[in-house]
């Protein structure tokens, strides 16, 4: 038998312009853009930017799709959270985590308001529907977890482990009564899938959420099946390599 390979959709950019940029913490840089982001309404939680060569212009917009400058190859497209939006879609926060040499970490450094920002996206995975919660995850795991913090209805239940590099690093964010987050200040690489023995987990209704380093994402995928939880009670996802 034949497998059709699905038809990817053509990537499509949407143009935001730098409202703020903010170093919020020791580690984290928050960066706001405004323009028309209703398109991220709806579907996953994540994006890419698009960052080309120093001084050549955004891609533009055809009926064959994105004409990159310099071919696709020569840009950086890293996966972000958006970590707020405008409920009416005018405007998105991303928090970025700061690390010496890192691309991101020196784009953002040097943008200022008014500056042109593209993005594609949405894409990823989405909020969590579910009773009870396990969120677990490394410094670049904070926007998401408590983006789906956010998103979680007033009864909602259960435990979050964020670990950060510093006490200035911890976010305020309004919790479920029932919810627990605990933040992991200093830990070493090797806490974030350790945590998961600290889980509490119920029989039903429950999800679990793991994000961080590549080798730990493959740790936690397979803590999760010995737990005996499916794939529609898990994730784990890897947001960097070593």
């Amino acid at each position: 038998m034949t497998v059709a390979t699905p038809i990817r959709p053509k990537a499509t950019m949407t143009l935001g312009h730098v409202a703020q940029v903010l170093d919020l913490s020791p580690n984290f840089r928050r960066l706001r853009l405004t323009g028309d982001f209703r398109r991220f309404l709806t579907g996953g939680l994540h994006f890419r930017f698009m960052i080309g060569p120093e001084g050549v212009a955004l891609p533009v917009e055809t009926e064959a799709g994105l004409d990159w400058p310099g071919g696709p190859e020569a840009w950086h497209r890293p996966p972000y959270t958006v970590r707020a939006m405008d409920p009416l879609g005018n405007w998105i926060d991303i928090d970025i985590f700061l690390h010496a040499g890192g691309r991101v970490t020196n784009w953002s450094a040097g943008l200022k308001p008014g500056d042109p920002v593209g993005l594609t996206g949405p894409g990823g995975g989405g909020t969590i529907a579910a009773d009870w919660v396990g969120l677990i995850g490394d410094e670049t795991a904070l926007p998401v977890i408590l983006r789906m913090i956010q998103a979680l209805p007033a009864t909602a239940c259960g435990q979050a482990f964020v670990c950060v590099p510093d006490p200035g690093d911890v976010q305020q964010v309004a919790l479920p009564h029932r919810l627990r987050l605990v933040w992991i200040i200093g830990a070493s690489v090797e806490a974030p899938v350790a945590l998961l023995d600290r889980l509490m987990l119920p029989p039903s209704r429950r999800f679990v959420f793991f994000a961080g380093e590549k080798a730990q994402a493959e740790a936690a995928r397979l803590w999760m099946t010995r737990a005996g939880l499916t794939k529609d009670e898990s994730r784990a996802a890897a947001y960097w390599t070593r």
